[in-house]
């Protein structure tokens, strides 16, 4: 069992999500000069091509890490209790969110859109 448990330890240790998630709290927690203008202390910008070139370059970074992530699935094995427990998070969710939307707005378009997002695995 010890085994069993720090086998999966290390491999959410190992997760490439994880990995850049924490890389990128220990970038922002510190306080690196290079990242501020030396007189005012803003924060620098890049200029308009290199940063819409940026912004174009990381949006699909998380499409890409669950991507990756699902890739490296050593086999592909349908059980029964991860798909019932998937299952159950999808609609037990989607409902939960829909009524805890509707105890806080009246809007239904609102109620209908936690809905929607409660669906989401």
């Amino acid at each position: 069992v010890l085994q069993l448990i720090s086998n999966i330890a290390l491999k959410v240790a190992l997760n490439p999500v994880i990995i850049m998630t924490l890389l990128g709290l220990v970038v922002k927690a510190l306080p690196l000069p290079i990242f501020e203008d030396a007189d005012h202390g803003a924060p620098i910008e890049f200029v308009q091509p290199i940063s819409d070139w940026l912004s174009l370059v990381a949006s699909p970074f998380a499409m890409c890490a669950l991507f990756l992530t699902g890739t490296s699935l050593k086999s592909l094995r349908l059980a029964l209790v991860p798909g019932l427990l998937v299952m159950m998070k999808v609609v037990v969710c989607a409902f939960v969110t829909y009524f805890f939307a509707g105890s806080l707005t009246p809007v239904k378009s609102l109620q209908n859109f936690s809905f929607l997002y409660g669906m989401i695995p």
